[in-house]
Formats: C-alpha cells, sequence, structure tokens
C-alpha cells in the first residue's frame, strides 16, 4: 500500500553513461549487484516544522526504509537510503546521473545488465519487495524468508524481558551525548502493534566540518536525532542524524550488537558507540 503523497506512475529510466562530476546535493551509488536505491530530497529542520505533510513523509519513508534494509539483505539485495536531488550511479568508470521526475521522493532499481527502474512515493515495505522479485526476478530474491516469523531486535521502553544497552556519541574523543535504551526481542508482527518507536535528540555547538564538506561555525546550534533505522535477529540498526535549522549535515547507520560493544566512526572526528549494561561487556568500546 502506498502512502497518502503524490504518486507518479511506474516508469523505466534508460539514460546512457557518461563521465560525470558528482554535484551539489548529489549522492554517488556504486552498483556491483542487485540494488534498491530509496532517495528523498534534503530537507531542514526549519521546513520540516513548517510542513506536517513532509515530516510525516520522511518519518514513514525512514520507518519502511528501515524495514527494508534487512529484508532486502537477507535476499542479498544491496540498499542504499540517499538524501539528495539526484544521484550519480557508477558503471565501473563511468557513471548515470539520475534526476527524479516531478515527485522527489522513491526508490531506484539498478542491476548490472539492466535499465534501471524507478517508483516514485512512499512506499511500504512489503510493496518495494514485490517490485524487487518482478525487477530482479525470483532467483535473486530467493533467499527472502517470510520476517513475521522471526524474532528480532526492537527499541521500545517497555520491553518486558528486554536488555539495556548505553550509547555514547563522541566528538573529537569527548562525549557529546550519552543514554541507556531498552531493547528486546519481539516478532515483527508484534512490534507493528506497538506504540511509535523511541527517538532521541540533542544538541551540540557548532564548528565540526561534516562529510569533509558541510562546514558549521561554532556559534551555530547542531541537532542530533538517533531512532532504530533496522531490525535484525542478531542486531538493531540505529539511524543517526545531524542537521542545523538549514540543511542536513550527515545521515548515517550505526550496527547496534545487543551482545558486546559496536563502535563506528560516522564521520571524522565522530564515533558511535554501544554497549550492553550490567554484564561483562558493558564498558564502551575503546577508542
Amino acid at each position: 500500500m502506498k502512502l497518502p503523497i503524490p504518486i507518479v506512475a511506474l516508469s523505466l529510466v534508460a539514460i546512457l553513461c557518461r563521465t560525470l562530476g558528482a554535484a551539489p546535493n548529489e549522492k554517488v551509488v556504486v552498483v556491483s549487484g542487485p540494488t534498491v536505491v530509496a532517495f528523498f530530497p534534503p530537507v531542514t529542520q526549519a521546513e520540516l516544522s513548517k510542513d506536517a505533510d513532509t515530516n510525516e513523509a520522511l518519518a514513514d519513508f525512514q520507518y519502511y526504509a528501515g524495514r527494508l534494509r534487512e529484508q532486502l539483505r537477507h535476499a542479498g539485495v544491496d540498499f542504499e537510503e540517499v538524501y539528495a536531488s539526484s544521484l550519480l550511479i557508477e558503471c565501473g568508470a563511468k557513471t548515470t546521473r539520475f534526476r527524479p521526475e516531478k515527485v522527489e521522493v522513491g526508490y531506484y532499481l539498478i542491476a548490472p545488465g539492466k535499465s534501471p527502474r524507478v517508483e516514485y512515493g512512499v512506499m511500504t515495505d512489503e510493496d518495494i519487495l514485490q517490485v524487487a522479485y518482478e525487477y530482479f526476478g525470483p532467483t535473486a530474491v530467493a533467499k527472502r524468508i517470510d520476517q513475521n516469523e522471526q524474532k528480532v531486535w526492537w527499541w521500545f521502553d517497555d520491553c518486558p524481558d528486554g536488555r539495556t544497552v548505553g550509547i555514547d556519541v563522541l566528538l573529537d574523543r569527548k562525549p557529546i551525548y550519552h543514554a541507556q535504551l531498552r531493547i528486546c526481542q519481539m516478532y515483527r508482527k508484534d512490534a507493528d502493534s506497538k506504540p511509535t518507536q523511541k527517538r532521541r535528540m540533542f544538541n551540540l555547538s557548532g564548528g565540526h566540518t561534516f562529510q569533509n564538506t558541510y562546514h558549521t561555525k561554532e556559534t551555530e546550534e547542531i541537532e542530533g536525532n538517533i531512532w532504530q533505522a533496522g531490525a535484525d535477529p542478531d542486531d538493531l540498526l540505529l539511524g543517526l542524524s545531524f542537521s542545523t535549522k538549514d540543511q542536513v549535515l550527515l545521515n548515517t547507520i550505526h550496527i547496534l550488537n545487543p551482545s558486546k560493544a559496536s563502535k563506528t566512526n560516522i564521520d571524522t572526528g565522530m564515533v558511535v558507540k554501544t554497549y550492553p549494561v550490567g554484564s561483562t561487556e558493558a564498558q564502551p568500546a575503546k577508542n
């Protein structure tokens, strides 16, 4: 079922590859096998606060992208979640530029030797899996299992038999955020019946250059957000974003292992660490 956002009919996009340079607000995607790229335009916190429809569309987009990521991984399909105005798809030594038509939200499916296929609008994970099955063929998605019958890790405050994990975000080895999260294993269908999953927000001062591109002033206030981006039998994916009131600076993923300490270098000098609390491994991962 597609969600209420303007939808443009399914289309096939065939563009000749040619040597190109990345433009501003453009994401480079390297294709080495069956790949689905979920794309959403760059939006600022100021824009989201003024536009409830865009805010809701982004929340739905991120929620279904989180569910889709793990299902595609099990099916042997690569998945990219991109916030950009256009895509630069690598074809060996050459690239193809794709710009969305009319609606700037959608899904770009590509595989070596095939013309890409694009679906516009926010879609549920089940709808995209059906499109992937049609486009890549049954052989490419033969590994898919019934995800509703799997127990996976979820972040909920009221987990009855869950675990507590700590999360630290550090910038230049200095802590900028610390919290504890409650996680538990449950079937996907049971998690869908629970209230909306948690999201944590925090603020930090500017002065950092994100992705070696986006310079921030020390007088600027940066907003950080953490949410669940995916669920798996062995781990939980946390989404992290950093933005000013005018621009999204970084949107990335950290893989939380419920049983041991995990560490991800999400940007130059910026590290995310998670670790179980109340066990022999309850110490943060070392720098």
